[in-house]
């Protein structure tokens, strides 16, 4: 699959983008001009590096060092089968909570700037010096969002920035820093590609964000005449553990069962590895520092399924 390289959008962007007004949000604040705003949150407020994970748990070195697993096969695999209840990190919910974010501005906090051409194309950009609206909210950081739609192809492209602190009505606090991109490319052999970096989490949000912590995810979505093909590459940070994706490769014949290797990350350090192979059992060797210690078995459809139809996928 060719991805078009992302400066070829730019040069069309601006052609898109005149100044109107968002119906859903009516707040719109174009005393500053946007690409002074832009400029600013992109300057000033880079998405935060994200550093790989360590596979090499701190130990106290003057005690001796227990040599058996803390957990064994069996308890991997519970632990993985509860580890993402809102499935895997996708656009939309963090789209839908950005939202409902600038829904509870007002006039005076966060300052918002927002440029369209009908609702396929459009770039808002806000921030908020520390600020609490009138609903209640408080705002410190600033976000930006983009859509762009190539009216020949109707391929799209979904970009969110964010860097952030804002606690709601409630007392939660969403804190967001990274950077979320998602192009799609219609057609009956779709595909679309998507990037997750950062933190984005929001406790008590019956979200994806509510337990995940950090993220760096890579997912390239494709159908064809055979069906939905997903590969899968990354890590997230959960409150109590760790998950880390290394080449998973789901084929229409075994959607059920990946290849490559899901990796866990206890809480006192240590990693586990379930490799899969290519034979659609869905059942994976548990590896802890190279010794195996038995099968668990896994079945992700959920989340891929869910993942492929976030990211544009109508099966």
């Amino acid at each position: 699959m060719t991805v078009p390289a992302r400066h070829n959008r730019v040069g069309t962007r601006h052609r898109f983008l005149e100044k109107g007004t968002w119906a859903p949000w009516q707040r719109l604040h174009t005393g500053t001009p946007l690409a002074l705003v832009a400029g600013t949150l992109i300057g000033c407020a880079a998405p935060p590096s994200i550093a790989p994970m360590s596979r090499t748990p701190e130990r106290d070195t003057s005690a001796p060092v227990e040599e058996t697993p803390a957990l064994t096969a069996a308890e991997v695999e519970e632990v993985l089968a509860q580890a993402l209840p809102f499935g895997l990190p996708s656009y939309g919910p963090l789209l839908e909570l950005h939202h409902t974010l600038l829904l509870n501005g007002d006039e005076e906090c966060p300052s918002v700037n927002y440029m369209s051409q009908g609702d396929a194309n459009h770039v808002v950009v806000w921030h908020a010096d520390d600020c609490t609206a009138s609903t209640g909210w408080h705002f410190d950081g600033n976000g930006q969002e983009e859509l762009i739609t190539e009216e020949a192809t109707g391929e799209s492209f979904d970009q969110f920035i964010s860097s952030f602190t804002v606690v709601d009505d409630q007392g939660r606090t969403w804190t967001s820093g990274g950077l979320v991109e998602l192009t799609q490319y219609p057609g009956d052999e779709w595909s679309a590609d998507l990037i997750i970096s950062g933190t984005h989490h929001y406790e008590d949000s019956d979200s994806w964000m509510d337990d995940v912590h950090s993220v760096v995810l890579l997912v390239d979505a494709r159908r064809d005449g055979e069906g939905l093909h997903v590969d899968l590459t990354g890590g997230l940070l959960l409150s109590s553990y760790a998950l880390d994706f290394h080449d998973l490769h789901f084929e229409p014949e075994c959607v059920n069962a990946p290849s490559g290797t899901i990796g866990l990350r206890e809480a006192g350090g240590d990693w586990y590895d379930l490799v899969f192979e290519a034979d659609c059992s869905g059942c994976a060797t548990t590896l802890w520092r190279g010794q195996d210690l038995g099968t668990a078995c896994l079945e992700p459809s959920t989340w891929i399924e869910d993942l492929a139809r976030d990211m544009g996928h109508d099966p």
